[in-house]
């Protein structure tokens, strides 16, 4: 995981002696090492052999135990964010076959992913056909940022014109009139905060392929629905809204989702979208307050008022919490990007090289159970975030 970073908020945070300093900077380096070796010789290997199935071009949606995959549906939004996973490992240099399978999922998508009303399906079965032929936000949005990757980084005109246009279909077609856009045909919840937050990460990683004022535009104006609809208190993400978008406060909020859009509204400010970091300390604040377990963990959901609401701890939050810290975000982001990444580390603990358990459990022990290839984008995005150098 990057030394620079965590190196910054060393100097930025703390007045060390230069050994100490020194030593410190040598620790992050070192664990930045066996965090690239980790990425680029297990995990990348591993989902692009066992983790990808070459006759439908497409990625299997899970691994069990022993690293052979299951026969699962496999959900279109897998297909992307393990097209994301791959541009990533390209970025860092990887020299496995990152492109050919980005370019062989993407390429499924095209050919086989969007139903009558030329909309992203929810499903494929197994032999690479539909499955799940209905559609949702959350799919739509993860289809956006997986070509706007690949469009990036492999230079698909293709690709990025299937990410522009499905971000004016769902402003043509999936506007709701009370805000926002409406959920699709999968989720059961009237209304959700979920797939806007990544409707955020969609067009700003669109924008960052197309440099386009319409790109920023649709990222700023999911910003300012969080503002304005989504967000509670100036510092709590709520979670589930009626179909008048009234929250439904039972729903509490996920510290995993404080993290994440904490970070995304940075992304923003330095994208030029706005400048709305005081809300994003303040979330990343409140998850850090009310979020993490005594042994360090972040938990998966809290009440409104910072109560537990479920002592389990998935892996993803620890991703989130991770790359908030390392944008310097919430009171202690030093102590929090420690704990975070001692954290992921206990999930990544497993038998097969490059692969992960997904969920502990409160006693501390974790699930046993596939592990997701969906959470690969996650543990990626955070790797990323610690190895690649501050972007201001």
């Amino acid at each position: 995981m990057s030394g620079v970073p965590l190196i910054r908020v060393v100097r930025a945070r703390h007045s060390l002696a230069n050994e100490t300093r020194w030593d410190d900077e040598m620790t992050v380096l070192s664990r930045a090492q066996s965090a690239r070796a980790w990425l680029l010789e297990s995990m990348l290997p591993l989902w692009t052999s066992a983790g990808f199935d070459e006759t439908t071009g497409q990625f299997v949606e899970a691994l069990d135990a022993d690293g052979r995959p299951l026969a699962l549906p496999r959900r279109a939004l897998v297909q992307a964010r393990q097209m994301v996973v791959c541009c990533a490992g390209g970025r860092l240099g990887w020299r496995g076959p990152w492109a050919e399978r980005v370019a062989a999922a993407g390429g499924a998508l095209l050919s086989r992913g969007r139903n009558k009303d030329g909309d992203w399906i929810y499903s494929f079965d197994g032999a690479g056909a539909p499955a799940d032929s209905r559609s949702d936000l959350y799919t739509q949005a993860f289809v956006i940022l997986g070509f706007a990757e690949a469009a990036r980084a492999l230079g698909r005109s293709d690709f990025l014109a299937a990410a522009i246009a499905t971000r004016e279909q769902l402003q043509r077609a999936w506007r709701d009139p009370g805000g926002g856009y409406r959920e699709g045909e999968i989720s059961p919840h009237t209304g959700r905060q979920n797939p806007h937050m990544h409707l955020l990460e969609a067009f700003l990683a669109l924008h960052a392929t197309t440099r386009a004022a319409d790109d920023l535009a649709a990222a700023t104006a999911v910003a300012e629905l969080f503002m304005q609809t989504l967000l509670a208190s100036g510092d709590r993400v709520l979670e589930e809204f009626d179909a008048r978008w009234r929250p439904i406060e039972a729903s509490g909020a996920a510290p995993g989702h404080q993290f994440e859009w904490a970070w995304l509204l940075e992304r923003l400010r330095l994208a030029g979208g706005g400048d709305r970091s005081a809300t994003a300390r303040a979330l990343a604040g409140f998850g850090e307050r009310f979020g993490v377990d005594a042994a360090g963990f972040a938990i998966d959901a809290i009440g409104l008022d910072g109560s537990a609401l479920s002592f389990t701890a998935r892996l993803w939050p620890q991703a989130e919490r991770l790359k908030a810290a390392l944008a310097g975000l919430g009171p202690e982001p030093l102590r929090a990007a420690g704990e975070a990444r001692r954290a992921l580390a206990a999930y990544l603990d497993v038998p097969v090289a490059g692969a992960w358990r997904d969920l502990r459990r409160p006693d501390g022990r974790f699930e046993p159970g596939p592990a997701p290839a969906s959470s690969g984008y996650h543990l990626v995005s955070a790797l990323e975030a610690f190895l690649q150098p501050a972007r201001e």
